[in-house]
This record gives structure tokens, sequence and C-alpha cells, in this order.
């Protein structure tokens, strides 16, 4: 059970680090394909790519609470209960259809 507890928490502070990423004020490197220039930040004419950026910090934000959790798991077996399982699903809906919604009008699509 310690490594579903383990992948589980993981993808719950993916998903928030996702969407912290996504709304906060955060300055993560992008790709400005017009200008054919990389930088740090939001700032640049025309769309950028930093969708790549924000995957790579969500993912670390997820390892290191997947590595809390396998640390915890070890000193403390019974820490993971059967309804947290409702809560994990919970948050990962929320943070896809939470970010579906943000891209989506934010590039007019929906």
């Amino acid at each position: 059970m310690r490594g579903y507890g383990v992948w589980c928490a993981f993808l719950v502070v993916f998903c928030a680090a996702y969407i912290y990423a996504l709304f906060g004020d955060m300055e993560l490197p992008g790709y400005w394909p017009l200008e054919r220039a990389w930088r740090w930040g939001t700032t640049g004419g025309g769309p950028s790519i930093g969708w790549y950026a924000k995957v790579v910090w969500a993912g670390m934000a997820g390892l290191l609470a997947g590595a809390v959790s396998y640390g915890l798991g070890r000193f403390w077996p019974g820490l993971w209960v059967p309804w947290l399982n409702w809560i994990v699903l919970g948050v990962a809906l929320a943070a896809l259809g939470i970010a579906a919604h943000r891209e989506w009008t934010h590039w007019g699509l929906w």
C-alpha cells in the first residue's frame, strides 16, 4: 500500500503545483516561436510555449511529495486510509477541469 500512497501524493501535489503555475505569478522559462527567443517570465510579444516548464515544475514538486509520502509510509504504515482515494480522485479531476477551462478560455477556444 505504501507505493500506492506515494503515487497518490505525487498526483495531488503535481496537480496543485500545475494549477499554481497556471494562475500564480511564477517566473518560468518559455520559448517565443514568433521571435525565436527563450526568456524567463511572461514578458514577450505573442504566444509562448511555457507548458514544458510548468510540467517540470509540477513534476519536481510531485516527486518531493512522493518522497515525503514514502518516508512517512515507512514509519507510519497505517497512514493511508481508503477514503483518501476519493480526495485524490477529486483533486485530480478538479485540477483537470480548472486547467482545461483556463487554457480554453485564455486561447479563445471556449
